[in-house]
């Protein structure tokens, strides 16, 4: 029993010690680049909504797309920065695999793959 709650405890201490602040710098702008593009696509597709709605009036299609995309964006952003500030290995394979199948996004893919490259190293790095 003592074992067990020594392993969560370890585990615990190992989650608090990576954090944001600790990241290298190229992956703390690959972060900021992906909220101001974040902001970027969102007030896109506000502009383009407001517009739409001004000159033609709108379709509830067009609204549900729209509305369905602003709020996906931010959770993924929010996910994809929780998985590398905190080095989660499993979901930063998972993004990988999202920015392959969905999004045809090859580069992305890449940057996440050697993110999840050093974050194993740092992980390992840390265990020892």
């Amino acid at each position: 029993m003592n074992e067990i709650s020594n392993q969560g405890q370890s585990e615990k201490n190992m989650n608090e010690d990576f954090t944001f602040s600790n990241l290298g710098v190229w992956r703390k702008i690959y972060l900021a680049l992906n909220w101001v593009s974040l902001l970027g696509i969102s007030l896109l597709f506000l502009k383009s909504f407001i517009s739409v709605a001004l000159e033609s009036g709108l379709t509830f299609q067009g609204t549900l797309i729209s509305a369905v995309l602003i709020l996906i964006f931010p959770f993924y952003c929010y996910w994809l920065h929780i998985s590398v500030s905190k080095r989660k290995l499993d979901q930063l394979t998972v993004l990988t695999i999202v920015q392959i199948i969905p999004s045809v996004n090859p580069v992305s893919a890449l940057i996440l793959f050697a993110i999840r490259s050093t974050s194993k190293t740092e992980r390992e790095a840390s265990q020892t």
